[in-house]
Formats: C-alpha cells, sequence, structure tokens
C-alpha cells in the first residue's frame, strides 16, 4: 500500500485564502447595506416626487400631509441603559470602551429629526412636535394624519441594534382614518427606514 502522508487533504488547500476571501465577501456585504440605508430614504422621497409632482397638469401636487410627533423617549436614561447592557457582554474592555465612545456620537431622536425636516420631505410633510394626548385630538380629527410616536426605550434600543446587533427600535406610526393616502405616505417612509435598518443590523 502506497504511502499518501505528502498529498495534500482535499479542501485543504490554501486556508488562509478562503478565510480572507470570506472576510471580503462579508465587507463587501456590509458595504452595500450601509449604502442602501444612506440612499433609500432619498430614493423613496425622489419616487414619490416623480409619481406625484407632475400630476395631471404637469405641476407639483399639494398634499399638505401633517404629522405629529410625540417624544416619550428619554435620552440620557437610553444611554444608561446601553452602558448597562453593553457591561453584561462578554466583551473584552477595549471593545466596550469603544463602543461606549461610539455610542456616544450616535443621536437616534437626531436622526429622526433629520430625516422629518430634511428639504425633500419637507416638501410633503409638515411634522411638529406634540404631547401624546394633543396629537391624538388632532389625529381624531384629521387635523394631522399620522402621529410618530418615539417609545420610551427608542435610545437604548436603537444604540443596541446598530452597536450591539440586538433588539431593535420600533417606531410607532398611528395613522388617520379619515386619510388614508395622505397618512399612508408617512407609514411608508418610515416603514422603508425601518427595513433598511433592518437589514444592515441582521
Amino acid at each position: 500500500m502506497s504511502s499518501e502522508k505528502g498529498r495534500p487533504v482535499a479542501g485543504s488547500r490554501n486556508p488562509l485564502g478562503a478565510f480572507l476571501r470570506k472576510d471580503v465577501l462579508i465587507q463587501v456585504r456590509d458595504l452595500k447595506e450601509l449604502a442602501l440605508m444612506l440612499l433609500m430614504p432619498m430614493i423613496l422621497i425622489g419616487i414619490l416626487g416623480l409619481a406625484l409632482g407632475q400630476f395631471i397638469t404637469g405641476g407639483p401636487v399639494q398634499l399638505d400631509i401633517a404629522a405629529a410627533l410625540v417624544v416619550e423617549d428619554d435620552p440620557t436614561a437610553g444611554r444608561e441603559e446601553f452602558t448597562r447592557r453593553l457591561a453584561e457582554t462578554d466583551m473584552p474592555l477595549p471593545q466596550r470602551v469603544a463602543l461606549t465612545a461610539a455610542a456616544l456620537t450616535i443621536q437616534p431622536q437626531d436622526m429622526v429629526d433629520a430625516l422629518l425636516t430634511s428639504p425633500q420631505l419637507a416638501e410633503l410633510i409638515t411634522v411638529q412636535e406634540l404631547g401624546a394626548d394633543e396629537a391624538q385630538v388632532l389625529l381624531e380629527a384629521d387635523d394631522v394624519q399620522a402621529v410618530i410616536t418615539l417609545p420610551a426605550d427608542f435610545t437604548a434600543e436603537t444604540l443596541s441594534a446598530m452597536l450591539l446587533g440586538e433588539g431593535g427600535a420600533a417606531i410607532e406610526v398611528a395613522q388617520s382614518d379619515a386619510s388614508p393616502l395622505r397618512a399612508g405616505i408617512v407609514n411608508d417612509v418610515l416603514t422603508a427606514c425601518k427595513k433598511i435598518a433592518c437589514a444592515v443590523n441582521r
């Protein structure tokens, strides 16, 4: 029986190259998802503008969508909760320190505000921050077509999703029954953003 001791085993050839190739593919996938997260809101707004802006007469359509923003979230408490969750992980200390520093640069409420007040979206939707009770009264009267609520755990859940890859913030959208089309546009914009964020965090 001849010895095959010196012959390389099938599948074990150049394991370092296979590992590097897998790592590169993962990084390329993440870059694509990040690009989608950044560009999808603007793409969606562009589609809405093309679909509605030249409707019938070629002039812009005045949808006059009004939305209320209700903020129940406490950013300070949310950061404290994120820090507690981070401390309970088995990550090395240097990694926990780096994630703590990264969390200080992320302002989840500001991210939502930037989207809702962006020049492109402002052409479609007017958003005002209100208390929960007042917003509900206006919604029932159809004075606002949607109520966007940032729940109490919004900051903690957003930071956990972005930096720890767990959980996920839920932006609640209540819609007016009297204006389903206008309310649906608000919901669709926020739903698209949430779907992209979920894809990045997978």
